[in-house]
């Protein structure tokens, strides 16, 4: 299967395809800006793919996911030289390509975090955050952790707090 394929848990690829779709998993829903199908493939993919809109329309979710999700989020890899480190990397090469990859490469959660990364909608961070909330999940991404590790567990020393006790 397409998960398999790619090395991935299928939750991966059925939460950001939930995005994609609008909760739909239609293959021949458009948001109406000439973006189509289960990942959303505009005029880049559909040529880097050497599909014309019209074809992408008529395949079925089995066919897209053959044809159109597996390809091009390898391809957005092999552009980028990378591979799927984690959820992170998935959502980059759907929906911000090869580029987003290699940023994500290059400055990790600085990258997902950077809010020159948008679609003129939406950053890639709140991209990210919408990612599983159909289904009640929250992936643990950089940015999660990244907050995690910048906010303050409390701004004095306290005797009851282990930590605290192991600096002092």
């Amino acid at each position: 299967n397409a998960a398999q394929t790619l090395g991935v848990p299928s939750t991966w690829l059925a939460d950001i395809m939930a995005v994609e779709t609008g909760g739909t998993f239609s293959a021949s829903v458009d948001n109406g800006k000439g973006y189509v199908g289960l990942i959303q493939c505009g005029d880049a993919c559909r040529a880097d793919l050497k599909l014309s809109y019209a074809e992408l329309v008529k395949m079925t979710p089995e066919q897209q996911l053959t044809r159109v999700v597996v390809p091009h989020i390898q391809n957005q890899m092999k552009y980028a030289n990378s591979s799927i480190k984690g959820i992170e990397w998935l959502q980059a090469a759907i929906w911000g390509g090869h580029g987003l990859v290699a940023d994500l490469d290059k400055r990790g959660a600085a990258a997902v975090n950077d809010p020159a990364n948008n679609d003129g909608n939406i950053t890639f961070a709140n991209y990210m955050k919408r990612v599983g909330s159909h289904a009640g999940r929250r992936y643990d991404s950089m940015e999660a952790r990244a907050e995690r590790v910048t906010a303050p567990i409390h701004n004095r020393v306290r005797a009851s707090c282990s930590m605290c006790s192991a600096l002092t």
